[in-house]
């Protein structure tokens, strides 16, 4: 299944430059220009997503940059 993931809010400035609007679809790899603390923060809903799993909101996932917060939703897309 594949997932998309698209940055919805950047609080401050990103050092990585994510802007919102930026989205990225992954399937069987990983994409580049994600920044690794984003997406190590994204990696758990990813496999939960890719794998069938549902969740009653919509998810949001912040990068743990307190100070410059990069705010993504990730969903499955058909």
């Amino acid at each position: 299944m594949a997932v998309r993931i698209k940055v919805i809010e950047v609080r401050g400035d990103c050092s990585a430059g994510h802007e919102v609007g930026q989205q990225w679809f992954l399937e069987d790899e990983t994409v580049g220009g994600i920044c690794f603390s984003g997406f190590c923060s994204l990696l758990p809903w990813i496999h939960m997503l890719r794998f069938g799993a549902e969740t009653p909101w919509p998810v949001e996932v912040g990068c743990p940059d307190h100070e410059n917060c990069v705010v993504f939703s990730i969903a499955t897309v058909q």
